[in-house]
């Protein structure tokens, strides 16, 4: 983080993103094209704005609290279970798999910076009726990630399970560069909209996993 920056005015910075990225990128986009647009556009805001963080490709399972077996938190294992969300770039899935998104990109771009996961497009991932609930974008504390197994990190969400590791087959998006263009024009307001919500007072806590 610049240490110009506090932490809580990062947290608001990442608020202030999340919230443009609801009100005014996600009804432009489809749902499953969604994490690769955020994660351009919170980056290239960001990177203007001086703080430290990095996209970070992973693939993502999502299932009930109670769909666990023995074994089923490995590495290995990951892909081979039956999921109601994932996004791999290892293999086709059985059951609700959903291997690929944004074409022919597979599996989920997030943002890290030195202090939070921020998953801005993880509403795609909410699916009550499997028992699993994000409500929305997630900014969580990294303190608050939990390591299940050597390289899988367990997020916290309201309901279910939310599961990530590094990429098995890292890329960039094959249309990173015109995302990238497109969003260009109107970064300049957008990093004036959070320099300005950094300026104000935050209530309560700093942050929640589903701030």
């Amino acid at each position: 983080m610049s240490s110009t920056i506090t932490l809580n005015e990062e947290h608001k910075a990442l608020k202030e993103i999340a919230s443009i990225c609801l009100e005014d990128i996600q009804p432009h986009f489809d749902s499953l094209g969604t994490c690769v647009y955020a994660a351009v556009f919170a980056s290239q805001t960001l990177t203007e704005m001086g703080i430290n963080h990095y996209r970070s490709h992973v693939d993502s399972y999502l299932f009930p609290a109670d769909r666990l077996q023995p074994g089923s938190l490995t590495r290995k294992n990951l892909p081979r279970s039956r999921w109601v969300r994932c996004f791999s770039t290892s293999r086709t899935v059985d059951g609700y798999g959903m291997p690929g998104n944004n074409g022919t990109f597979r599996g989920h771009l997030i943002i890290e910076t030195d202090n939070f996961l921020v998953d801005l497009s993880a509403l795609q991932f909410d699916t009550p009726r499997h028992q699993v609930r994000t409500f929305g974008h997630l900014i969580v504390p990294l303190a608050d990630l939990e390591e299940v197994e050597h390289g899988v990190w367990s997020v916290p969400i309201p309901l279910g399970r939310y599961l990530f590791c590094d990429a098995e087959r890292p890329v960039n998006p094959a249309s990173l560069k015109d995302v990238e263009e497109l969003f260009a024009p109107i970064i300049p307001e957008c990093v004036r909209r959070v320099r300005q919500a950094m300026t104000g007072d935050v209530a309560g806590e700093l942050v929640c996993a589903n701030s």
